[in-house]
């Protein structure tokens, strides 16, 4: 059975880096004896970088032995002590590659909901004394991840890890890389905002959607070249996502004038939505801390299915993290042969059905035949 085999706590402090000073509490160290864990933290820690860390989602991070051996072969070290990788909780078991978002642990009193894999940040190399830390979690899959605490009580060292009945909703190693709250994962359903257009029309998401596939992305705005390049590959693309009966979309933090200047610099023949009030940022906690000049939203796109249905998220903060052309297509190829009923006209029973004039299972046919009987004149 896992094991809890340290707690560890901190509160934040002042380090100096590369000739700044950086608030941090990315140390930690064991406590002895049992200590309490509340909704928000475990009593005796804090967090330094509220709007990177913390909250009722990210209150416990968890990080395994197994990846303390994995790192001390990897990186020819041997001086690391509980709490290293600034975790609260040092567990035996538990790897990245089993546990999945929603799996519930009992832990002494407490019990806890695994929600997202470790969001990395560069504080973790300052720690390390290791500045390819960060990117080295993420490339080896070992980022460990964070608990909220869905029953509070005390925890101590010793304590075995108790598997509950949970509602998995997607592999922890599905979600790597992402920054987003946890239930935005494939298979959940994307908010439906509503917000202005480059035009000053309010506009919901499922409104323009409709009945098709869907992309969409999260911009940081006008201001930043991997916008521009990203949309301009997007509107080169376009004449071929028009004839697919797809739609896109691109939200941005950009006020109105700024958003117009963007999307007419791009060509983009698709709606951009303004949202300089970080609603969607906000909600979905996807700001850019790193960037508190322009206090963006972490980039992303994403390809829904009808219904806002994810089928695919992509993290584009590094600019190859963002899909090529060739991505959309393929996931576009697979979300479209799985919603439209007629994607092979071969299969079994559509010639049939197209025969008796029975055109519910073919895209375009369908709205035509259901508007005939609608204006049919009444006997």
């Amino acid at each position: 059975m896992p094991r809890l085999l340290s707690v560890n706590v901190g509160v934040p402090r002042d380090v100096t880096w590369n000739g700044k000073t950086v608030r941090t509490s990315v140390w930690k160290s064991p406590v002895d004896g049992r200590r309490m864990v509340r909704k928000l933290n475990i009593d005796g820690d804090a967090q330094g970088d509220l709007e990177g860390h913390g909250g009722e989602h990210r209150a416990v991070f968890v990080y395994q032995m197994d990846s303390y051996h994995y790192w001390e072969r990897f990186l020819g070290r041997s001086d690391f002590t509980f709490g290293q990788f600034g975790e609260n909780f040092t567990v035996e078991g538990l790897p990245d590659d089993e546990v999945c978002i929603g799996d519930r642990y009992r832990i002494g009193g407490a019990e806890f909901e695994v929600t997202q894999p470790r969001v990395t940040c560069y504080r973790v190399g300052i720690r390390m004394n290791e500045p390819r830390m960060p990117a080295l979690l993420v490339a080896h899959h070992r980022p460990g991840f964070y608990f909220r605490v869905l029953q509070e009580g005390e925890v101590g060292a010793g304590d075995d890890v108790a598997a509950k009945r949970g509602s998995r909703s997607g592999h922890l190693r599905d979600a790597e890389g992402l920054t987003m709250r946890s239930d935005i994962v494939r298979g959940g359903i994307f908010p439906d905002y509503e917000l202005p257009d480059h035009t000053g029309t309010l506009r919901k998401l499922s409104e323009l959607q409709g009945e098709d596939p869907l992309i969409l992305t999260l911009a940081r705005g006008h201001y930043c070249p991997k916008e521009h390049q990203q949309h301009l590959e997007l509107a080169a693309f376009y004449p071929k996502i028009a004839v697919a009966y797809t739609q896109i979309a691109t939200i941005a933090t950009d006020d109105h004038h700024t958003l117009q200047e963007f999307r007419a610099s791009v060509g983009a023949q698709w709606t951009f939505l303004s949202d300089p009030n970080r609603t969607v940022q906000k909600d979905l906690d996807i700001q850019e801390y790193t960037d508190p000049e322009h206090n963006p939203m972490i980039p992303h796109t994403l390809v829904l299915k009808p219904g806002l249905v994810i089928y695919s998220i992509y993290n584009g903060y590094w600019f190859w993290g963002r899909p090529s052309v060739v991505d959309l297509w393929h996931d576009l190829r697979a979300v479209t042969s799985e919603i439209r009923p007629d994607w092979d006209l071969s299969a079994h029973g559509l010639r049939e059905a197209w025969n008796a004039g029975d055109f519910s299972r073919f895209h375009g046919w369908n709205k035509r035949a259901s508007e005939a009987t609608s204006i049919a004149p009444k006997k």
